[in-house]
């Protein structure tokens, strides 16, 4: 699987009229955090007015506060994630 195909199927599971839940797991370096923010900039810039007007957000579940932390950090600290 290529790097576009990965990120293209993170951003397909984060399409919110068909959402699903997925698992991302990958060795250290392998752009796990960059796909994953990719996709989630993309999602909210797409999705922002319509989760605002449900007042719902983008929830993301990581093993470790530091990445929690740093997935935050790359995305600004967007309220909506």
């Amino acid at each position: 699987m290529t790097n576009y195909d990965v990120g293209r199927q993170i951003a397909s599971c984060l399409d919110l009229d068909s959402p699903h839940s997925f698992f991302l797991y990958a060795g250290a370096g392998s752009g796990k955090t960059a796909h994953l923010v990719g996709a989630l900039t993309d999602a909210a810039s797409r999705w922002r007015r319509r989760l605002s007007e449900r007042d719902s957000r983008i929830c993301v579940i990581t093993y470790t506060n530091a990445a929690a932390n740093e997935i935050s950090v790359r995305l600004g600290q967007d309220p909506l994630v």
